[in-house]
């Protein structure tokens, strides 16, 4: 026969295993930008290839998705999309996300 502290106790690890395997983070950001082409907001796919800067101006290129490009989707100039760079680039350092 268990012992009802030994069930509780299997249960409560079970239930932290659990919990610790569906939080797992990622290193995914959502990213939201606009594009203007002649000054009006651009309709339509456009190739992009977001990068990670050291500095807003002159700094050195930190990281780059891999694959890539990617081909986004724009309406009314605006769009969202979600870059995974990796864990690498980020420790703890200002970082600036640029798409050309």
């Amino acid at each position: 026969m268990k012992s009802p502290a030994l069930s509780v106790l299997i249960t409560v690890i079970a239930a932290l295993a659990t919990l610790s395997v569906s939080h797992a983070r990622s290193t995914a950001f959502s990213c939201q930008g606009a594009l203007q082409q002649n000054g009006t907001p651009y309709n339509g796919s456009a190739e992009v290839q977001p990068t990670l800067w050291s500095a807003i101006s002159g700094g050195s290129q930190i990281a780059a998705l891999s694959p890539a490009p990617l081909i986004l989707g724009f309406t009314n100039g605006l769009f969202t999309a979600s870059f995974d760079f990796g864990s690498t680039p980020f420790n703890a350092q200002v970082l600036f996300q640029d798409s050309a």
